[in-house]
């Protein structure tokens, strides 16, 4: 099968069709599987490889390619036991590694990292082991092994941006945007054109209170991606933090254009039309978000509270605001330093 997977990893499929048929049968059914698996085409590779697997029940690679194709129909249970009867016939770093994703996709993290531990065993230079088990420490909130495997696996393999890149949302969630920063930019430079890069080095910049560099990045995410909703709800919020309210209802609306059940960007609309003194056009705004979303009743009270304070309103805002501290009591802590209304407390 080496000469099959050598022309596929190269490019000529035709050839290895050519190939698998003169392959004597059974073989030259695990051959056509794997190329069907390889073209996309995991119909067909399932009945060709569960057709061998009744000829020759014995041979790893035939159970390694249904995980593989169980996975893809996201299917981590079945993916498993395919893998684990792969492994029970020959112990190889690829069977460990795709296993252990298939547990991560189980949410499984502690047999995720044990399996990445032998696939490394195996093969210690093996810098998608590292990164993958990465992964697994990222979602049991062990940042710093986090932090740990990625550098190893950088180390091991300096040329894959989204290695940096998850270096940096690690960097990230341990209170270091500095450092996340200078990932964000190293997975930038090896690939300049993917929105998410852009977008969390906006993150690190905002993190940083950078805003004209945040501003920057959410920019330059949406010119790659004008359908991407968090570039444009990232750039709008921002340019809300700093004032600029007109900005902000633009990107609002950009964003609002992508998903028309965002919520919380109706809300925050809401407040820059409010800052703006676009009054009724912010009332309208906030009664969206909580039409969207009941569970904001507190926050819409709150913020309608706000508008009418703005205009003068303050009976009306007294009473708005006791019945948004009833649903929310937190919400009166934040009103002490709220300018719209800290005057009515």
């Amino acid at each position: 099968m080496e000469d099959i997977t050598r022309l596929i990893a190269e490019g000529n499929i035709q050839q290895a069709y050519e190939k698998a048929k003169e392959i004597p049968y059974p073989d030259n059914l695990l051959a056509e599987g794997i190329i069907s698996f390889h073209t996309g085409n995991n119909k067909k590779s399932k009945e060709l490889l569960e057709k061998y697997i009744q000829e020759k029940p014995d041979n790893s690679d035939s159970y390694y390619y249904l995980g593989n194709i169980y996975l893809e129909e996201n299917n981590p249970e079945k993916a498993v036991k395919y893998f684990e009867k792969a492994l029970s016939l020959k112990e190889k770093t690829e069977y460990y590694n795709d296993l252990g994703y298939a547990y991560f996709l189980k949410g499984d993290y502690e047999k995720a990292v044990d399996c990445y531990n032998k696939a490394i065993k195996i093969d210690p230079n093996l810098s998608v082991a590292y990164y993958n088990k990465a992964l697994a420490y990222r979602k049991m909130g062990k940042i710093k092994e986090a932090i740990r495997n990625y550098l190893i696996a950088i180390t091991l393999n300096p040329d894959d941006p989204d290695y940096y890149y998850n270096l940096g949302i690690a960097y990230r969630l341990n209170n270091e945007p500095e450092k996340a920063i200078n990932s964000y930019k190293k997975a930038i430079q090896i690939y300049p054109y993917n929105e998410n890069y852009w977008n969390n080095l906006g993150n690190a910049y905002y993190d940083t209170g950078d805003y004209k560099k945040a501003v920057e990045c959410y920019k330059k995410a949406v010119e790659i991606n004008p359908s991407f909703f968090l570039g444009w709800q990232n750039l709008a919020n921002t340019y809300l933090d700093v004032g600029e309210y007109g900005r902000a209802v633009k990107a609002f609306k950009k964003a609002i254009k992508i998903n028309k059940r965002a919520a919380d960007c109706y809300m925050d609309m809401g407040i820059a039309l409010k800052e703006l003194g676009r009054y009724d056009q912010a009332l309208k705004a906030y009664e969206k978000a909580v039409e969207i979303d009941p569970s904001q009743k507190a926050v819409f009270l709150y913020n309608k509270a706000c508008l009418y304070a703005s205009k003068g309103e303050v009976e009306k805002a007294k009473k708005l605001l006791k019945e948004a501290f009833r649903l929310d009591p937190s919400l009166k802590e934040y009103a002490k330093s709220d300018p719209d209304v800290m005057g009515l407390l």
